[in-house]
């Protein structure tokens, strides 16, 4: 006589066996009962759900969000309201006519008190904006704000008089603390951050919420399905029992 051997079940057998014990499996491949067909029903619907949100979510990803460098020149927009402050007039007096009313402020104060009607565009230098932002407004106030970066560059530099005798000397170190990135870090380290919202590509909350919903029917789902599948087998052996005492 030869003993069988027997060799372990990996998880997907396993799997697949509990799937075929659950839904009641015959030569017709039509589960019975009610929690089999509830099963079935709730396995479909969550596959559903789950593929809807994958395909969203794989759109949302391949989303590419193109940079464009706007300038000036794109701004063209009728009947449109300009709010500028003064250090800004000669990069844009040249694109004047495209604005209804071009408009010049002695400062961001009074910038921002004008930005609250809607045809209302200011525009100023980045940092100065970013840090009256950070200093003056609130967290909510300043992500009602939509931003957009020109391409005008405003430079900075290091001031000192024309006749100095340490002119030479003191652009030599000027230009060496620039080289090696110690200007850069000196000039972040006393900007405070501005918040700003996360625009980046990902998973979208529509396919966070398709794969949220999955989930939770499944979980639901399978209580129903084990509360209905406890019912049957009492209503069975309450069944059996009575034809027993019957025979």
């Amino acid at each position: 006589m030869m003993r069988p051997s027997y060799e372990t079940w990996t998880w997907v057998e396993i799997t697949l066996w509990a799937i075929a014990a659950a839904c009641q499996q015959g030569l017709s491949h039509t589960p019975s009962g009610f929690a089999s067909c509830l099963i079935f029903f709730l396995g479909y619907l969550m596959a559903y759900l789950l593929y809807t949100g994958f395909a969203a979510a794989i759109t949302s990803i391949l989303v590419e969000n193109v940079e464009t460098n706007a300038n000036l020149q794109n701004l063209r927009i009728d009947k449109l309201h300009l709010i500028s402050p003064e250090c800004t007039r000669s990069e844009i007096k040249q694109f004047k006519e495209r604005f209804l009313v071009t408009e010049y402020v002695s400062d961001l104060n009074a910038l921002f008190e004008k930005l609250d009607i809607n045809d209302r565009i200011g525009v100023g230098p980045e940092i100065s904006l970013q840090q009256y932002m950070v200093n003056n407004l609130g967290l909510d106030e300043i992500l009602s704000l939509q931003t957009m970066k020109l391409n005008v560059r405003y430079t900075q530099g290091f001031l000192t008089l024309r006749n100095n005798s340490w002119k030479k000397n003191i652009n030599k170190h000027v230009i060496a603390l620039d080289e090696s990135g110690i200007l850069q870090k000196i000039l972040k380290s006393n900007l405070r951050p501005v918040s700003t919202l996360n625009l980046n590509p990902g998973y979208s909350s529509a396919g966070r919420e398709h794969v949220g919903s999955a989930i939770l029917l499944f979980l639901g789902g399978v209580l129903i399905a084990l509360l209905f599948l406890v019912s049957e087998f009492v209503f069975y052996f309450y069944k059996r029992g009575r034809n027993h005492i019957n025979i």
